[in-house]
């Protein structure tokens, strides 16, 4: 049986000179266990979460502490665990005309989907899914007035 690691503060960045050199240590005896977490969940402060190696976390943050890409949570001389930001991907999409640009716009609003723009495309986070988003923007894509571009990083 596995003891839940609870972390209640965020002890350091791995990339700074002091933990990048104990982390770097533990790395080379394979001791480092990372928490992948969408960028969107590291704005939550309590989470229940498993590490690559399976060891399971109760992260328990108090207010004044956010995590972010490179957050150690859990440093001794045994092992470290350090907080890792997935990379974002983005569904592309581009309208054939204003019109169908405005509604491609607003129905992404109406979905609450995370979206930027680039140049004359609408980027949705692919935490939405591909499918998914091809699936509830049917009605634009069959009528040619939207294109799926494709995914960027």
């Amino acid at each position: 049986m596995t003891m839940l690691l609870v972390c209640n503060e965020i002890l350091g960045d791995a990339s700074d000179a002091v933990c990048h050199d104990r982390i770097h240590e533990l790395e080379l005896r394979d001791a480092v266990e990372i928490i992948q977490l969408p960028r969107h969940e590291l704005a939550r402060r309590r989470m229940k979460v498993v590490t690559d190696k399976g060891s399971e976390c109760a992260i328990a943050l108090p207010r004044s502490q956010q995590l972010f890409d490179g957050a150690v949570l859990f440093l001794d001389q045994v092992r470290a665990v350090v907080v890792r930001a997935k990379p974002e991907s983005w569904l592309v999409f581009r309208a054939a005309n204003v019109a169908a640009g405005l509604e491609l716009g607003y129905f992404a609003g109406n979905m609450h989907w995370p979206v930027r723009f680039r140049r004359d495309d609408l980027l949705i986070s692919g935490e939405v899914g591909a499918q998914h988003a091809i699936e509830r923007l049917r009605h634009l894509l069959g009528a040619g007035d939207v294109a799926y571009v494709g995914e960027s990083k």
